[in-house]
């Protein structure tokens, strides 16, 4: 029940519009009035919230599904070519990835400046109108040396676990084609079809990324424009069917300020 509540939530707010939009809501339905799984007025606060972070999420998330699919489905039509010129020569279909990791570097620079930028000012508007905080730089608030920083150091290890699959994916196909005799121009159209070039495969690597970017700007804003100290946050999952399971029981954790989640033993700035 409690998704169908939020699925009336307007899709944009700008200014005060949300807070004027849920104090109406709830002194129109009540409290009383919500399904029994939302006990309080905070947490359906909580849920909207939810909800309009992820809606903001998924206006980026068609562009780069887009830009991730075409960077893929190039060196698919790539790899495949390569197999047909060399005659199958496996080192050769795999060189033809090399240039792979420096253009995944570009775009996932242009994706974590530009959704990182979006919800870092995002949280620091938030903290200006709550908070009547007057330090906020209107005019450059997007300049975190922390959220740089953390992009630098994450997003290396990101790109080359997306190309190291990508290559060990392609490796294993070509190896089974070849054992079994596959007709090149067969194995050829089989490999760009792959899910290793696939958008399918661009949609989950854009959609993760996203997800890591808001947050980690969040994040970040929230350090640089209040004091942290004693602040509890609270990992709250959205409730669909894109959410994999060990999120959604993480769903709910609270932890002190620069604490790490779990979830299934893993853990989470």
């Amino acid at each position: 029940m409690a998704a169908d509540v939020a699925l009336h939530i307007p899709v944009a707010f700008k200014g005060r519009t949300f807070s004027l939009w849920l104090e109406r809501f709830l002194d129109r339905v009540g409290v009383d009035a919500l399904p029994p799984t939302i006990r309080s007025r905070a947490e359906l606060i909580k849920l909207v919230e939810a909800k309009v972070f992820d809606t903001d999420r998924r206006q980026f998330e068609g562009g780069y599904t887009n830009r991730f699919a075409a960077l893929l489905m190039r060196y698919g039509r790539e790899a495949a070519q390569t197999v047909l010129s060399t005659n199958g020569d496996l080192e050769s279909v795999l060189r033809s990835l090399n240039r792979l990791d420096s253009d995944l570097i570009k775009l996932y620079r242009v994706l974590y400046s530009n959704v990182g930028e979006y919800f870092y000012n995002r949280v620091a508007h938030r903290v200006v109108e709550q908070l009547k905080a007057s330090q906020f730089d209107q005019e450059d608030p997007f300049n975190n040396l922390q959220f740089n920083q953390w992009f630098q150091t994450t997003t290396g290890k990101k790109i080359t676990a997306v190309s190291d699959t990508t290559r060990t994916k392609v490796a294993a196909r070509m190896q089974r084609g070849l054992e079994e005799g596959t007709a090149l121009p067969k194995l050829a159209r089989e490999l760009a079809a792959s899910y290793s070039f696939s958008r399918v495969r661009a949609k989950r690597i854009a959609r993760t990324e996203i997800i890591a970017a808001s947050n980690s700007a969040t994040h970040f804003g929230i350090s640089a424009h209040v004091t942290t100290a004693g602040l509890v946050r609270e990992w709250i999952s959205t409730l669909d069917s894109r959410t994999r399971n060990t999120h959604l029981s993480a769903s709910g954790q609270k932890r002190k300020w620069g604490e790490a989640y779990n979830e299934i033993g893993r853990a989470h700035v």
